[in-house]
């Protein structure tokens, strides 16, 4: 009697202590491959879309995961019509196979090119994270910034794939979220990429 009180005891805990997984599938387009990230729990809605502009091959594959409480938004062309107040979410983009072209920077050079940009966009920018670094075999830039006016912390990582390049990003523009800078590091550096 007490060894099934006890395995009773021990097998209620172990399912109210389990954290839900947490890990994500995301076959891309155009058999590019298949992406394995860890992603919050609470990021229990996706969907995808191409975000379009005014000219040929300037479309991005675009993919997202976010909070169900959160407003969709599907940005598409130079100006967004939907903007949220709270945007808690994880977006991956790459350019269409038929749009490819050859790449002839380094990672170093084209991450000190994103830290220009972003400083001349955001002059206030307050850069938190700023390397190259390999993941899964590839390597990755990973630039995070935080903004205070208004409020936001980002987490770019991006690589290339051939003559395209895959970004993968996180956003939080809730001061009130758990998810901080250390924690989008922390999933990013789970990614890891089937080709």
């Amino acid at each position: 009697m007490k060894i099934k009180y006890l395995f009773f005891v021990l097998a209620t805990l172990l399912i109210v202590t389990c954290k839900p997984d947490t890990r994500r599938y995301i076959r891309l387009d155009d058999n590019i491959g298949l992406i394995k990230i860890e992603l919050p729990s609470y990021f229990d809605t996706s969907f995808t879309w191409i975000n379009n502009s005014d000219y040929s091959c300037s479309g991005k594959q675009t993919y997202r995961f976010q909070p169900s409480n959160i407003q969709i938004c599907q940005e598409t062309g130079f100006f967004h019509k939907c903007n949220p107040k709270v945007n808690i979410s994880f977006t991956i983009e790459h350019r269409p196979k038929k749009c490819w072209k050859p790449i002839k920077a380094s990672y170093k050079d084209l991450l000190g090119i994103q830290v220009d940009r972003l400083k001349y966009l955001n002059p206030q920018a307050e850069i938190l994270i700023e390397e190259t670094k390999m993941l899964d075999g590839r390597e990755f830039n990973i630039l995070g910034y935080k903004l205070n006016r208004p409020y936001s912390i980002s987490l770019i990582g991006t690589t290339f794939l051939d003559s395209t390049y895959l970004r993968l990003t996180f956003l939080n523009t809730s001061d009130t979220s758990h998810l901080d800078i250390k924690k989008m590091y922390n999933y990013l550096t789970s990614f890891s990429l089937k080709l």
